[in-house]
């Protein structure tokens, strides 16, 4: 077998990588298109919200996060295994404030059965917190990585990974599991 599929595949990585960094080690990944990563805190110009750095605090590095910290050995495989890397940024979700106006016209706009799922989920994840209504506890994390993947895909025409919901740029990521 030299693929995964049939056709070419797409990955979410929205958790620690150590199943997937084993996963892509005994399978073949010639017909991996790309991967969409949630994690990391790139530039935060907000430090009350995610801060400037990771969302995992250390003593020794500031700018942990989670996913990676969880088995930095195995997210240093998965960045490195020459597969295409979408990364979103914990701190991307600031630009995306959960205000009770924006509940409202999410609900408004419910015209297909992806969007009203959606506003269902969110809308029961809001009001089930402890925090009234607090959305400055909630970060969509996850929904964004998958709403950015899917635009991606859905304007798949040009090669320049144009999305509607960030704003994208070429980085070097260094992931250091040495100290």
């Amino acid at each position: 077998m030299e693929t995964i599929s049939a056709s070419l595949i797409t990955m979410f990585v929205i958790e620690a990588y150590a199943n997937l960094a084993l996963f892509l080690m005994n399978n073949p990944k010639n017909n991996v298109e790309d991967m969409h990563v949630m994690g990391g805190g790139l530039r935060s110009n907000n430090p009350n919200d995610c801060g400037y750095l990771g969302n995992l605090l250390t003593d020794y590095n500031i700018y942990d996060e989670f996913n990676i910290f969880g088995d930095p050995f195995t997210a240093y495989q998965v960045l490195h295994s020459g597969i295409t890397i979408t990364i979103v940024p914990l701190d991307a979700t600031n630009t995306i404030p959960l205000t009770k106006e924006f509940l409202k016209a999410f609900e408004e706009s419910q015209g297909t059965y992806e969007v009203e799922y959606c506003f269902r989920f969110l809308n029961m994840k809001l009001s089930s917190s402890s925090v009234e209504f607090n959305m400055l506890s909630y970060f969509m994390w996850d929904s964004l990585t998958v709403g950015v993947a899917v635009s991606i895909m859905h304007n798949s025409d040009s090669n320049n990974r144009e999305n509607e919901f960030a704003k994208m740029e070429y980085m070097s990521i260094i992931v250091n599991y040495f100290e």
